[in-house]
């Protein structure tokens, strides 16, 4: 199953009605997506108006959509009103920066404004590849690198923050990763958070020693990894 298959199903099931998108450059899975309020947030949006307006007709609740172009850290420190104006937020779908504490500050901020029954779902939890698992500043940094079996995916090491939310929140967060689409990362509160969501430096430099080979051991451990069809699980029980 596909993030926007996944997405929407969640979406259409729980009647959600606010929706955050997080790394939305084209809007090809933000577009798409029927809900009643959408707030998509990227530095650099490239959505042709030819695009925008296929979409609104084919999706009418794209009329709402609100678009703020800037990077998610000053979208959350800038933008707490328009969040608040909305309600808390039923779904967040993190795709931003792929790094560590970029991914991970997106999910932290993320919890901050999710309703209790909310869901947050991470992209690019689980690289095909070690070369597409390379820590690194941006995707051109990662290309620049030349590196053996690169063929032009890069998921980073977003996977990192699974296992630092596994750590951090294990009693408080159901986090894993169903083994779809580059590896679709669930985080979903079991109960009110009391841990602080402020970042903990020391758990972070801890869990960014880990590599992908060390990772790849044991993927069912340390990320949760769960088979492509527990995601019809998933939807079954929310």
């Amino acid at each position: 199953m596909q993030r926007t298959a996944l997405i929407q199903q969640i979406i259409s099931k729980k009647k959600y009605k606010n929706y955050l998108e997080i790394g939305c450059q084209y809007g090809m899975s933000f577009l798409p997506t029927v809900c009643r309020n959408k707030i998509a947030v990227d530095p650099a949006f490239d959505i042709p108006l030819k695009r925008k307006f296929k979409w609104l007709i084919k999706n009418p609740t794209n009329i709402r959509n609100r678009y703020f172009e800037e990077t998610s850290d000053e979208f959350f420190a800038k933008r707490k009103s328009e969040l608040e104006k909305y309600g808390k937020l039923d779904l967040a779908f993190v795709d931003g920066l792929h790094t560590f504490e970029a991914s991970l500050k997106d999910v932290l901020n993320s919890l901050h404004y999710l309703q209790d029954d909310g869901i947050i779902i991470m992209h690019d939890c689980f690289p095909p590849h070690k070369a597409g698992a390379v820590p690194a500043k941006n995707y051109d940094d990662a290309a620049s690198m030349n590196l053996p079996g690169w063929d032009g995916l890069w998921c980073g090491d977003v996977w990192k923050s699974i296992v630092y939310l596994k750590k951090a929140f294990g009693e408080q967060l159901d986090v894993y990763v169903i083994d779809t689409d580059f590896g679709l990362g669930i985080v979903k509160p079991k109960q009110k958070i009391t841990t602080s969501l402020d970042l903990d430096r020391k758990l972070f430099d801890e869990v960014n020693q880990l590599t992908y080979d060390e990772m790849m051991i044991n993927p069912q451990d340390m990320l949760g990894l769960r088979d492509v069809k527990f995601a019809e699980t998933l939807i079954s029980e929310i």
